[in-house]
């Protein structure tokens, strides 16, 4: 099985912080993002193989350089324009054999679920306002008969959540490869739903499984409440040996990496203090530092301080850029 995961978007929901950081190695209690959906994808099913469709220029070589220091079997295949999810899902099928089983899986989002491999799926979840996603209809075996891209009167509840699994390839791809021929876009771009529609016009069946866990990391305070879960799922971790933390109160669940300096402060409950940061004289609670950021005499809350930013003398709640600063 091959695993495809569109990682190519400019992250502009996620500014100031990709304009620096690629979206997809935006830090979360010391793992990036796309390794946290990496793990949980090597845990569903044994995979064969991971292609990233990455965006060209120095922020898909980023991605691409650390992915493969943590994973093996990692390639990557380079959107070379932004055409839309579809056309990013057909970049990264090439090389990819027509009868090869493939697992797509978004990356703005952290998924987890119990999953049958023995029949295609496109997982989803109920939620309130279907108004907002892509949403399915199923007929009465539970399988997939139609799909709406945001539609202004629902006819079902069942938002699809960017986990799909086709069992040839090959059948996505000529779907895929025909609404690209014929130009078929919505709002301007070619979409995955598109061709799945296609392919159930076409007789493809699809079950749709529900997940368990839909964390949202796409913008920046839904990805500050998935830190929040994180943490809550994980717990406490510091990296940073203890003579480095001098004077400190650590209200729990916190994460402190490796090379952190902490001196007279109080630190949580959520926290994300990443590599090499430092604080002094400070109180920071449900925030992210990101690495090399630095805080003294300041209380910091429900904020976001990027790489190689300064806070000194404030009390405040920000998304503060990297190297700002800020006293």
């Amino acid at each position: 099985m091959k695993v495809i995961i569109p990682a190519a978007g400019k992250g502009t929901r996620m500014r100031p912080f990709t304009l620096y950081t690629p979206k997809p190695l935006f830090p979360l209690a010391g793992k990036p993002i796309l390794s946290r959906l990496i793990d949980r994808v090597l845990g569903w099913v044994d995979v064969d193989g991971i292609i990233l469709v990455v965006s060209p220029g120095e922020s898909g070589r980023m991605v691409l350089e650390v992915m493969r220091e943590k994973y093996s079997g990692v390639e990557a295949r380079v959107q070379e324009r932004a055409m839309g999810l579809g056309h990013a899902v057909l970049v990264g099928l090439e090389g990819v054999s027509d009868g090869e089983d493939v697992l797509i899986v978004l990356s703005d989002a952290l998924y987890d679920g119990k999953f049958d491999f023995s029949e295609d799926f496109i997982a989803v979840q109920e939620v309130k306002d279907p108004r907002r996603f892509g949403v399915v209809i199923l007929d009465g075996e539970g399988y997939i008969v139609d799909m709406e891209e945001k539609p202004e009167n629902p006819r079902s509840n069942l938002a699809i959540v960017g986990v799909y699994y086709i069992r040839e390839a090959g059948a996505l791809r000529r779907a895929l490869g025909e609404i690209v021929e014929k130009d078929i876009r919505t709002r301007g771009e070619y979409q995955l739903t598109d061709a799945l529609r296609l392919m159930i016009e076409r007789g493809h069946r699809f079950r749709a499984p529900s997940v368990d866990i839909w964390w949202d990391a796409g913008k920046l305070d839904t990805t500050m409440e998935t830190l929040f879960r994180i943490l809550d799922e994980e717990g406490s971790r510091i990296e940073t040996p203890p003579e480095n933390l001098e004077n400190v109160i650590i209200r729990e669940p916190v994460y402190i990496g490796p090379g952190v300096r902490i001196r007279d402060s109080i630190i949580g409950p959520y926290a994300s203090i990443e590599e090499g940061a430092t604080l002094e004289e400070s109180v920071v609670e449900r925030s992210i530092l990101f690495p090399q950021a630095g805080v003294s005499r300041s209380i910091v809350r429900d904020s976001i301080l990027g790489t190689r930013s300064r806070v000194e003398g404030k009390s405040l709640r920000t998304f503060l850029g990297d190297f700002s600063t800020l006293e």
